[in-house]
């Protein structure tokens, strides 16, 4: 929750999102990153599965619903990156509770609820992916990048079979450093005092 998004802003959001995906997420292959309206979602939100064919959505930018496997063969989102969900039978869905679709992850999102808007005051961030640590990290990279921005954070639970996990989660881990070590490290030559302030 904060200040009203600016389009500058949207467009450092997007710029970040589409940077993480394509290198840290190795072009969304390791995790990939959704912003939504939170106005239009109705909580909890649910990652389930479906079929190529079960569902449609109009996805983002397009104004006509298109199945799963349609928007891998029409959606240009869809033929950049559908070679990630190739060979399977069953592809990833976020839903709400009331089953409007929030997203095909790592494809696209849904032009309702995954078109984030200038002057959009709450946003949802979510952040799916196939290894742990890398989806903590972009989640509190990205966390992070909100909160310099003037945004409140808001931590979610996450239910799943091995079970609870809250995010974003604070990295509270303490290291003792010396004076020496900052000297090495940064190239200071700090007194102790400047050293115990930071």
């Amino acid at each position: 929750t904060g200040k009203p998004l600016s389009e500058h802003m949207l467009k450092q959001l997007i710029q970040l999102q589409e940077k993480l995906d394509e290198s840290y997420g190795r072009r969304r292959q390791k995790l990939s990153i959704g912003l939504y309206s939170h106005k239009r979602i109705n909580f909890p939100v649910h990652y389930t599965t479906t079929t190529p064919d079960a569902i449609s959505f109009v996805p983002l930018e397009f104004t006509r619903k298109l199945t799963p496997a349609q928007i891998l063969e029409q959606h240009p989102k869809g033929r950049e990156y559908g070679w990630i969900l190739e060979g399977f039978n069953r592809y990833p869905l976020l839903v709400d509770s009331n089953k409007e679709i929030l997203s095909l992850p790592p494809i696209i999102n849904s032009n309702l609820t995954g078109k984030v808007k200038p002057g959009d005051t709450e946003i949802l961030f979510e952040c799916t992916g196939t290894d742990d640590e890398t989806v903590n990290l972009a989640t509190n990279i990205f966390a992070q990048a909100l909160y310099e921005r003037g945004y409140a954070l808001y931590s979610v639970m996450i239910n799943h079979d091995s079970g609870k996990v809250i995010t974003p989660r604070l990295f509270k881990d303490k290291i003792k450093i010396t004076k020496n070590q900052v000297q090495q490290l940064l190239g200071l030559n700090l007194e102790e005092a400047e050293v115990k302030h930071f």
